[in-house]
């Protein structure tokens, strides 16, 4: 079952979200093989090319540990309409299951500084 956990962001900051996977008995998930997907849409009923932006992570460092770090870059939310927005994170693991683990509601904030790099 998915955990409902909502997100914040301010506008045009580089953010890297970590998530570790364990078990019933709390130990870390073995994520060899394992896709992870993080999707922000506008609209829930909005199709995955009209996202605002989706994440795909194939590369974990170090899998055995059950922790994946997904990185949200300022490009992803800069100049994007602040606002509270539907998101997801899915899983493909080695065997071909997908699983949701996180959804909720994706806050940006409008930032006060604009940042040129």
């Amino acid at each position: 079952m998915a955990t409902y956990k909502d997100l914040n962001f301010d506008e045009g900051d580089d953010f890297p979200y970590i998530v570790t996977l364990t078990d019933e008995n709390s130990d870390a998930v073995d994520l060899t093989g394992y896709t992870f997907y993080m999707t922000v849409k506008y609209k829930i009923s909005d199709s995955d090319e009209n996202a605002i932006f989706k994440k795909t992570v194939t590369s974990i460092p170090s899998p055995t540990l059950g922790i994946v770090t997904i990185t949200i870059d300022r490009a992803d939310t800069q100049n994007k309409i602040p606002g509270i927005y539907p998101y997801d994170i899915k899983y493909v693991d080695g065997t071909g299951d997908v699983r949701t683990i996180l959804y909720g509601k994706f806050k940006i904030t409008q930032a006060s500084t604009d940042v040129v790099i």
